[in-house]
């Protein structure tokens, strides 16, 4: 099917108004353009790319920064072979994406993290079976890193 300009670009006006849909666990802001770095796995971050988590006082934001390197290592590699995933392709990719920057960064305590994780993973359209299996991997054989002050 062979579309007009004017058909393509209501189309990208629909799709910028989903991706900034806000779901009871959050939303996404920004572009996800990630380029390939030449190793075949990492991706480099083009632009800055958020997550605002819903909290009982608001929202609060996750900043993924421009520049930064992901490779979906955040969650267990086996978690992907076991389950048939990848950290680039499904509805959990733009929560990967923060949860791989957190992990690296660690600004802010892994279990935080972790739980952004699995609420990115809802708000990015994963279902709630498989979020919880996602969350269940990530919070028990995710990356952990000391408590420091906040």
């Amino acid at each position: 099917m062979i579309l007009s300009k004017k058909e393509v670009e209501k189309r990208k006006k629909i799709l910028k108004k989903r991706i900034k849909l806000k779901s009871k666990y959050g939303y996404f802001s920004g572009k996800l353009n990630p380029g390939w770095i030449d190793d075949g796995r990492e991706m480099q971050l083009e632009n800055d790319f958020y997550f605002y988590e819903k909290t009982k006082k608001g929202y609060r934001q996750w900043k993924a920064e421009n520049g930064s390197i992901v490779d979906g290592s955040s969650i267990p590699s086996a978690v992907w072979s076991l389950l048939g995933l990848s950290p680039f392709v499904g509805n959990h990719r733009r929560a990967s994406v923060n949860h791989d920057v957190e992990c690296k960064k660690k600004r802010r305590p892994y279990q935080e993290v972790h739980k952004m994780y699995h609420n990115g993973c809802l708000a990015g359209g994963t279902n709630r079976f498989m979020a919880g299996l996602l969350y269940f991997f990530v919070k028990n054989w995710g990356p952990r890193w000391q408590r420091k002050e906040y």
